[in-house]
Order: C-alpha cells, then sequence, then structure tokens
C-alpha cells in the first residue's frame, strides 16, 4: 500500500470526535483509560497492536495533533505533559480545561489553575507546571464552565477566576469558553452573556468576549467572534482570520447588519468590530438583576 494512502488511514483512524479526558501514558505510543474522569472516543488504536511491523511504522503523531485533550485538574495535565515522549511535545495543540473540580472548601484548586496559565516558560514554571512551557505548540485553548451549576463558589468569585485564568494567555489561534445553557430562557440571553459562564448576570464588570480576544494573536480588525449551542451547552469562541478565506471574511464583515436583531440567532458568527458595536448600543437594556433559573431554582 503506498505510504500516502496508510498514512491517509492512520490520520482518519486516529482522530476522535470527542475529547480525550484526563489521559495518562502506559507507554511510548499508549495512553491508560482508568481513573476518576477518564474517558475516550473510538481513536482505532487497536491497529497498533494487530502485528509488530503495523506498531512501528505507524506515525501516532497523529493522534495527539488531531484530537483534543481535556485535564480536570493541574496535576493530571502536568504530569501528562511530562511523561509524553520528547519527540510528541510538540504535536499537542488543542487542550481543553474543565474546571469542574473548583470549590471554595478548596481554594488551592483555582490557585494552581491561574499559576498554570500564567504562560509562564521558566525554569520555576518547568517545576511547577505551566500550559505553555508544558504545551510550547498549543494554538486552541478551551475552557470548559459547563459544570457552574454543581461548583461551589460565589458566581462573582467565579467570573473573577475567569478573567484572572484569561489574563496572561497570548499568541493563540482561537479560544474556546463552553458554558451551560439548559431552556427556553437562557437561550434567549446574549451567548456571550455570564449567565452561561457563571450563573448570572450581576457580576462585577468586564467583557468575556473582549477577555478571551486578548488571547488570540492579531490586531482587533483581524478576529472574529462564534458561537454555537449544543446539548444544554454553548460555545464561545473568538479567533483569528489569518487563513480563513477571503471569501469567508467577506461575509463576517457583512453580518454586521444580522447583528442588530434583538435576539441573535442560536448559533452565529461575526467580526470583532461587529460584537463591539452591538454591545455599545444593545437593542436591549437589562432592567433588574438577573440570575440563572438553574441557580434561582
Amino acid at each position: 500500500m503506498p505510504p500516502e494512502i496508510r498514512n491517509e488511514i492512520y490520520h482518519h483512524a486516529f482522530s476522535g470526535d470527542a475529547a480525550v479526558v484526563d489521559p495518562a501514558w502506559e507507554g511510548p505510543k499508549s495512553l491508560n483509560s482508568k481513573g476518576p474522569h477518564i474517558s475516550s472516543p473510538a481513536l482505532g488504536t487497536g491497529l497498533l497492536r494487530t502485528c509488530q511491523r503495523l506498531y512501528s511504522e505507524a506515525d501516532v503523531r497523529t493522534l495527539y495533533s488531531n484530537n483534543i485533550f481535556r485535564f480536570t485538574s493541574v496535576p493530571r495535565i502536568h504530569n501528562f505533559a511530562r511523561g509524553a515522549p520528547e519527540s510528541f511535545r510538540d504535536r499537542f495543540g488543542d487542550v481543553e480545561i474543565d474546571v469542574r473540580e473548583l470549590s471554595k472548601e478548596h481554594p488551592s484548586v483555582a490557585r494552581d489553575w491561574i499559576q498554570y496559565l500564567s504562560w509562564a516558560t521558566d525554569a520555576w514554571a518547568e517545576k511547577l507546571g505551566s500550559m505553555k512551557a508544558d504545551f510550547p505548540a498549543i494554538h486552541t485553548l478551551r475552557l470548559n464552565l459547563a459544570s457552574w451549576p454543581r461548583i461551589n463558589m460565589d458566581k462573582d468569585d467565579l467570573w473573577v477566576l475567569l478573567k484572572n485564568l484569561l489574563k496572561n494567555v497570548e499568541g493563540l489561534d482561537r479560544i474556546i469558553v463552553t458554558g451551560a445553557s439548559k431552556g427556553a430562557w437562557m437561550e434567549k440571553q446574549e451567548p456571550w452573556s455570564p449567565m452561561h459562564f457563571v450563573g448570572g448576570d450581576n457580576v462585577t464588570k468586564g467583557d468575556l468576549v473582549e477577555w478571551m480576544a486578548g488571547t488570540v494573536y492579531g490586531e482587533p480588525g483581524n478576529k472574529a467572534v462564534q458561537w454555537t449551542r449544543k446539548n444544554g451547552q454553548v460555545q464561545l469562541e473568538v479567533f483569528a482570520l489569518d487563513g480563513v478565506p477571503r471569501r469567508a471574511c467577506a461575509k463576517l464583515a457583512q453580518n454586521w447588519q444580522n447583528m442588530q436583531i434583538k435576539q441573535l440567532p442560536p448559533n452565529g458568527h461575526c467580526t470583532l468590530h461587529a460584537y463591539s458595536q452591538r454591545k455599545k448600543a444593545p437593542l436591549t437594556k437589562s432592567k433588574a438583576t438577573r440570575v440563572s433559573p438553574s441557580v434561582s431554582g
């Protein structure tokens, strides 16, 4: 079989449609599947066990460059990164942080995540753990706050933590923040409303999209915003337009007219400029403090 076809097979076999959660190393080419949060999509790694020749020739770097790796604690992500074969370290580009273990009873969890996202690369960061030191080729960062209804933290504290997690991150191609958004009432809220991510909009001032945009490389005019709702969650994304086809960029620029409607569609996108214009002249203004039904009961 020609190498090109063989590599294409490996490419599809080793690419999953869901995140690999809290993986750990069993060997140079294998991840374990046991742990409190561990889960993994079908990745076709059984191919590696069919024969010694295939195990030796398969380029498993695709397994690490084509999948999302999600972690629920700093020790798990740091141990995974440090246990990766040196030749694979620059293949991990899409990493997700799931903050489900946050709790006001355990403030060290929040401190650990802030330290990990300090973006430091010095010797101290190497020892304690740092996203940029552990994953030098990272281009996509995901923050998962879909568990906020079960996180025992005040929504103001969680909002401030979200800001602190993002304030030092830089140079990404894109960033995605996931929140919980169940029910018709929540679907009517703006996709960037704090209600989706911390449970209320009566939080200290701050603009999540602007925080996110600061983590993506390039000038503000070269960035776009996208939102997607699915299965009771909302994903808010900011990404750089470099590499996006010119026609698609032109369509994004034309979306300002669509951004002037009272209620945005469940899924959509616009330029960062169009988002800023909508925020400056909102079509509806809140007259009272609002809390998500998930919190207020």
